[in-house]
């Protein structure tokens, strides 16, 4: 949450400043200095660490300012440049929801299902992951930048983000939802026919 964060309100000051929007441009400025000084203590190896009511007030925040940014381009190119801004907090959301109502989980009950989650069970180190997901970041909010700044056409840049998350969004609902899970499947590998055997 916090490299993402960080990112994302970098990424929203810029674009405010580029559209002349100092109001707007000092609020982010102010999320991005809160959650980049968060990340000098939360870098691995962390010495603190983020909770739900952090991590869903940093999202409401940057949603606010996402939402007061005012661009130049179309309705259409200005809800996408929004859209792309917020993507990377919005893609782990939507992760961590359908996969809850798959598994007929409570959403709003806390787990180890998230994007770092998966990626760390797939064998990724954590300054690894960090990276990956900062960059992920990085590019999704400079696509986002360039399309409300009227350089990238809208559709093409939607629609290719949109083509490449759901794919992504599918490739990690395939991946264990949880350690138990993981460790189910890994069972399953080792001693093939077992689990069936016993139904």
């Amino acid at each position: 949450a916090g490299i993402i964060a960080s990112t994302s309100a970098i990424a929203l000051v810029v674009a405010a400043v580029l559209e002349e929007q100092l109001l707007v441009g000092s609020i982010g400025a102010v999320v991005a200095g809160t959650c980049v000084g968060f990340l000098v203590y939360n870098w691995y190896p962390a010495r603190i660490f983020m909770g739900d009511a952090g991590s869903l007030f940093l999202g409401y925040l940057l949603a606010v300012v996402a939402i007061k940014l005012r661009f130049s381009v179309d309705h259409g190119a200005s809800l996408t440049a929004v859209i792309l801004l917020t993507g990377p907090a919005l893609f782990d959301t939507t992760l961590v929801v359908t996969s809850r109502l798959r598994h007929r989980r409570p959403i709003y009950v806390g787990g180890t299902d998230h994007t770092t989650h998966r990626l760390l069970r797939m064998g990724l180190g954590t300054r690894t992951v960090a990276v990956l997901l900062a960059t992920a970041a990085a590019l999704c909010c400079g696509l986002g930048i360039a399309v409300g700044r009227g350089v990238v056409p809208a559709l093409p840049a939607l629609i290719g983000s949109l083509t490449v998350g759901i794919a992504l969004l599918l490739w990690l609902l395939g991946q264990p939802s949880s350690a138990a899970e993981a460790a189910e499947r890994a069972a399953a590998r080792a001693h093939p026919g077992l689990g069936s055997s016993a139904t």
